[in-house]
């Protein structure tokens, strides 16, 4: 019978909790529950004893004390020689259920839990505010139900440039603002995605049409549910020289439930769309940009940047990915639906909810305003 090397304690502490115990990896932040068996098996491995000896001393049958020691191989406890880890390895996978001396082996002997690290134990509320252009995280960790009053502003879209003989660009439209009340469960969170306003479109210059601008963004794209990521889409250059380039859409603002360790949940708990860019100008001023709907829906839309007289088209707005601006006559540009946002099935409450399209629009050859995120 081969030996049993004695258990890792190193990297561990291990607290006794009458016959049971509680070993935490401080390199995982892993905190392992040890039941009698599990604590008597650990004592016994003392690396002198084989599997026959902690049987006996542990008074557990051979097939159990071998299980047990399984599953503390699997946590970094206890390790075993190598040519026993793949039988040890195989034996966790199947201990639930397994026949052992003929009856049912009595659930797991250990059970583990990711713990909280200290930042995240102390964290008693989400931001108060998120730049625009960003995104991240906030799990409730105070051990009980939150209720924050949450702000989601789209970007506004940017306004078109004008054109040296004297039409002026389109302005832009305005992004959705989204208040509502939410109840956040222990355990639980969400994930925010906070929009930047698009670019203003250049200005036409003698000789040289102006460029379309940039759609705005919420930092890190997400594609859930089908749910695209939300970006403003860029304004078109303008159709020939002396005109301005359409205006940038407005991104889209975004709450999504996630779980204990960040997973995305399901489709926005709330959404606040942007606004579309404002057309660029000849001598006839550009068509201003649509504001982004302001309906209790994440489907709501299209809310489409419009082309000047012949400039640039402006961009379209998130939520969706915002359409490009077009670039002939005449043509609109398509943006992605926007609106507002839907209640949650996934643990969190929206408990009341209002939105309206926000802010002032930007002037010709004036970016979009920023969106933003804010928690109270």
């Amino acid at each position: 019978m081969p030996r049993c090397p004695m258990a890792v304690h190193a990297g561990f502490v291990i607290r006794d909790v009458g016959t049971e115990a509680v070993a935490y990896n401080l390199a995982t932040d892993h905190a392992h529950l040890l039941d009698a068996r599990a604590r008597k098996v650990l004592a016994a491995c003392d690396g002198s004893r084989d599997l026959a000896a902690i049987s006996e001393l542990t008074l557990l049958a051979p097939e159990e004390a071998e299980a047990v020691l399984s599953e503390l191989t699997q946590v970094g406890l206890v390790s075993v020689p190598a040519r026993l880890a793949a039988a040890f390895d195989r034996r966790a996978l199947l201990r639930r259920g397994a026949l052992v001396g003929g009856a049912a082996f009595a659930g797991s002997a250990v059970v583990s839990i990711l713990a909280p690290t200290a930042a995240a134990a102390s964290s008693t509320a989400p931001p108060a505010t998120v730049s625009p252009g960003t995104s991240g995280t906030w799990i409730n960790n105070t051990g009980s139900s939150q209720t924050y009053t949450v702000t989601l502003t789209g970007g506004g879209g940017g306004g078109g440039g004008s054109s040296p003989t004297g039409g002026s660009g389109g302005a832009g439209g305005r992004g959705v603002q989204v208040i509502a009340s939410i109840t956040i469960p222990n355990g639980v969170g969400f994930a925010y995605y906070s929009a930047s306003g698009g670019a203003a479109g250049g200005a036409g210059t003698t000789g040289a049409a102006g460029a379309g601008g940039a759609g705005g963004t919420n930092g890190t794209s997400q594609v859930v549910a089908n749910t695209e990521s939300g970006s403003g889409g860029s304004g078109g250059t303008g159709t020939a020289p002396d005109l301005g380039g359409g205006g940038g859409g407005g991104a889209a603002s975004y709450l999504y439930p996630i779980d204990s360790v960040g997973g995305l949940l399901g489709p926005p708990i709330l959404i606040a769309g942007g606004g579309g860019g404002g057309g660029g100008g000849t001598a006839t001023a550009g068509t201003s940009g649509t504001d982004a709907t302001t309906a209790n829906s994440g489907t709501n839309g299209p809310s489409p940047g419009s082309n000047g007289s012949n400039g640039g088209g402006g961009g379209g707005g998130g939520e969706g990915v915002g359409g490009a601006g077009a670039g002939t006559p005449a043509t609109a540009a398509t943006g992605g639906a926007s609106g507002g946002g839907t209640n949650s099935n996934v643990n969190i409450t929206v408990n009341s909810f209002s939105a309206a399209a926000s802010g002032t629009a930007a002037a010709a050859g004036v970016a979009g305003s920023d969106g933003s995120i804010a928690f109270s």
